[in-house]
């Protein structure tokens, strides 16, 4: 079984995951693409044999609203990464 490792494109679905979960209407949500987002690799660090890596994520996401109006949202979404599948959300903001 070959070990997940933290990588630019799990940190955005992870993202969108925790985005999602903010949202009135989820099943509305239309996030920008991979390529039209920002992944940025913040740190890297090593504990006990794993690799944790730390990115910051930067998008948008159409979505209704409580009043069913199709709105726009950014996001800043800032994870970690571990070896192994986890991810840990460090910070998340939405305007």
């Amino acid at each position: 079984e070959k070990t997940r490792e933290p990588t630019p494109s799990y940190a955005f679905v992870h993202c969108m995951g925790f985005v999602e979960s903010r949202l009135k209407s989820p099943s509305s949500a239309d996030f920008s693409s991979y390529g039209n987002s920002n992944v940025t690799q913040l740190k890297q660090t090593r504990r006990g044999g794993k690799n944790e890596i730390q990115y910051l994520v930067t998008g948008y996401v159409d979505a209704q609203n409580s009043f069913g109006a199709q709105i726009r949202n950014n996001y800043s979404c800032k994870v970690t990464g571990i070896t192994g599948g986890k991810w840990i959300l460090n910070k998340i903001s939405m305007l």
